[in-house]
């Protein structure tokens, strides 16, 4: 399952991953609960036990004679426990289901159940809240999503100028409006073709400077982006 949650996560699918990781934490809350239990019931109902000292003295005669005693070595065992005739006895499921009464049973003068007998369980399963868990399991792949959206952005800037036109302004176009910037101030051009988003355009100097400063200011603006 850790498998999907870290495919679903990668994907940037955040909620879908909490409900993933909730059910994950919950499944091993159960196990943990449930090895609790049996470590309970097993002090109740052991397998096995020791051998008497009657016990552990006969099966070491039958042992002792079906072999040298000399090059044989005596073994400590276990009985295994016979609970047939134990009326208290109960399987380990009927542990987990044993109950007790909170109310008893109402009757009429007649017989008649006028209130029915209430009863719980005494060993229950009640899952916890895992919220913090799931967001302490999450923060790594959120700041990695979030510095993957910042790349994006950045790689995707465009920025339109007071004269509605529309420039790529991501690192790399705004070197080449620079380099033509400094180009048109040397050779005193006021006016380029230059490739926009809208498709090859005339545009001016002005337009072009003010398009590398709002490239810039949106790069700044996505940089101090803190919540994805």
């Amino acid at each position: 399952m850790t498998e999907q949650i870290e495919r679903v996560l990668k994907a940037g699918k955040i909620d879908p991953a909490k409900i993933l990781l909730d059910e994950y934490f919950k499944e091993q809350d159960k196990a943990s609960w449930l090895k609790e239990q049996k470590e309970a019931y097993d002090i109740l109902y052991p397998t096995t036990r020791k051998p008497t000292d009657e016990e552990r003295e006969k099966q070491y005669s039958e042992w002792a004679s079906l072999v040298d005693e000399n090059v044989f070595t005596f073994e400590e065992f276990s009985i295994t426990i016979d609970y047939s005739e134990d009326e208290n006895y109960m399987t380990f499921e009927e542990y987990l289901n044993e109950t007790k009464v909170v109310k008893e049973e109402i009757l009429d003068d007649v017989g008649n159940v006028l209130e029915p007998e209430v009863t719980e369980k005494l060993r229950e399963f009640n899952p916890k809240d895992n919220s913090n868990r799931i967001e302490e399991y999450i923060e790594p792949y959120l700041k990695e999503l979030l510095k993957t959206k910042k790349k994006n952005a950045i790689k995707n800037i465009e920025v339109t100028t007071s004269t509605d036109k529309t420039f790529y302004a991501d690192p790399e176009s705004r070197t080449d409006l620079s380099d033509a910037i400094s180009i048109m101030k040397e050779q005193n051009i006021n006016e380029y073709l230059w490739k926009t988003a809208n498709g090859l355009m005339v545009v001016t100097l002005d337009e072009m400077i003010e398009a590398r400063t709002l490239g810039l200011l949106k790069k700044g603006e996505i940089v101090g982006v803190t919540n994805a």
